[in-house]
């Protein structure tokens, strides 16, 4: 099945269910999804991602059910899924300028409704910077989800894929940071290799190798985890440096806790020693995060414990990680 089917498929039920809007983001939508064949099957290595707004947000839970039945359906793969992000039409016209949103606007396409004119014109220096920094620790925690469970060797291809997906996000930040429009990987890498002097700090011959095996995985490619934590320990460094900031992500866990100040005051339980104790904690969580990922370069040990132990901190500062956890970190 390709993609246009497949978007035929989405379309349709979107539509019984009543879907206002449905805009396809992410990769698929630049057609830079990666498909392997193997022996006449296809086994999907991307997913689809989609912004939804309804018509009534009732109908949101049956348009999932229905979607979770298709993708179930699917001989594309085990590890393909279908991501819905259900937003209303004030959250479309009123979105941050973040990372995805950003993208979502300059290459989303739209499959029902035109979601993309209600979100906002943004520059690319008007994506916060803090989304960007925090888009380490999210890739960082990928890798370390598959140290933690072993889920190596790196011959595997699926394996492979993860890294060089991942490390490709290295690029991303440097370029985002710099005020350059690329939004595709291709464009990435393209502008790097023409403006190599610029770059002398990345070895471009890895990332055009990690592009090409993310666009089509079907020519031998090594890329080991150690390799992949490496950039973005050096990367978190460079832009450390650029910020002039001990602690890039401060602002973040800063503005986080005052929104928990300003709820506390508003219940009447507001404590400095608990609102001090969270702050000095995240920070805490920081280093320990970080901590173990330069270890595990320095020694090859990578220390399970200590990476669950500053997730659970860490989750309490930063959503995308606490919506990612499940309960085995918990119980580990």
């Amino acid at each position: 099945m390709n993609l246009e089917e497949l978007l035929k498929k989405i379309k349709d039920i979107g539509v019984r269910h009543d879907v206002s809007h449905l805009l396809l983001i992410g990769s698929a939508a630049r057609n830079e999804h990666t498909i392997l064949s193997v022996n006449g099957s296809e086994n999907w290595l991307s997913d689809l991602e989609f912004f939804v707004i309804m018509n009534r947000s009732r109908d949101g839970l049956d348009f999932q059910n229905s979607i979770d039945k298709l993708c179930s359906n699917l001989d594309i793969g085990n590890n393909f899924s279908i991501d819905l992000s259900f937003i209303s039409q004030r959250q479309a016209r009123n979105f941050g300028c973040r990372f995805l949103s950003y993208e979502a606007k300059m290459t989303g396409v739209d499959i029902i409704g035109c979601m993309s004119r209600l979100l906002p014109n943004y520059s690319v220096w008007d994506i916060d910077r803090f989304d960007l920094n925090m888009t380490i620790i999210w890739r960082l925690y990928k890798i370390g989800k598959l140290l933690a469970e072993n889920s190596f060797p790196t011959s595997s291809v699926n394996n492979t894929y993860i890294l060089a997906r991942n490390l490709l996000d290295v690029l991303s930040i440097e370029l985002y940071s710099q005020g350059v429009v690329a939004c595709s990987y291709s464009e990435r890498i393209e502008y790097c290799i023409s403006h190599e002097s610029t770059f002398k700090h990345l070895d471009l011959k890895v990332y055009e190798a990690a592009t090409k095996y993310k666009l089509r995985p079907n020519f031998k490619f090594e890329l080991t985890p150690d390799y992949v934590v490496k950039e973005f320990l050096q990367l978190y460094k460079r832009l450390s440096k650029i910020q002039n900031s001990k602690n890039i992500f401060e602002p973040n866990i800063f503005m986080r806790l005052l929104r928990r100040f300003y709820s506390s005051l508003l219940n009447g339980n507001f404590s400095y020693d608990k609102f001090r104790a969270a702050y000095d904690g995240a920070n805490q969580g920081l280093l320990k995060f970080f901590g173990v990922f330069e270890s595990y370069l320095e020694s090859g040990v990578f220390l399970v414990g200590d990476f669950y132990s500053s997730l659970i901190v860490l989750a309490d500062n930063f959503d995308f990680i606490a919506s990612d956890l499940d309960d085995s970190i918990y119980k580990s």
